[in-house]
């Protein structure tokens, strides 16, 4: 098959017809084309298993973490739902305080449903200005005191219980 290879490269190169040389580009460049593809083949291969591997050994690592995260919640799951109820506690109490004290002249307090809203809302960040504005004594006393109990101590509490 070579010498015929040979004998067609010469009569190539002697002949300079552009069917032959068609024909030689055609015969030759897949046999010099064929390694290269059959290594880029192997390396994309290798390359597809490399990816697949990584992507399960980040799998695991991502289980073995997520194990982690919920043998922490597993084991605080007990003392998170006591820490509700007495969070729930400083929560309706200040509620119903500010129900009975600012009830008639603040609308977030005109209702109990209203004023259980409102305090849950200023313990997660809100800030309620009317109270200040509208009672400055009394109310300076209840945000004072609700920020004091409900969001230092309640939140640092929470955060014991969960480490």
């Amino acid at each position: 098959m070579s010498k015929a290879l040979l004998v067609f490269v010469n009569l190539c190169t002697t002949q300079r017809s552009p069917l032959v040389l068609l024909v030689l580009v055609l015969l030759v460049l897949p046999l010099l084309v064929l390694p290269l593809l059959v290594l880029l083949l192997c390396e994309m291969f290798v390359l597809i298993f490399l990816v697949v591997c990584s992507f399960f050994f980040d799998l695991f690592l991502v289980v073995n973490q997520h194990r982690f995260t919920l043998k922490v919640l597993k084991n605080a799951f007990k003392k998170s739902c006591y820490y509700l109820f007495l969070f729930a506690v400083p929560i309706l109490g200040y509620s119903l305080c500010g129900f009975i004290a600012f009830g008639s002249r603040i609308r977030e307090f005109h209702t109990f449903i209203a004023s259980v809203e409102t305090v849950t809302t200023m313990a997660f960040g809100t800030f309620n200005n009317d109270i200040l504005l509208k009672y400055p004594r009394f109310g300076g006393c209840f945000m004072f005191s609700f920020y004091l109990v409900v969001v230092f101590l309640m939140r640092t509490l929470f955060t014991a219980i969960v480490m």
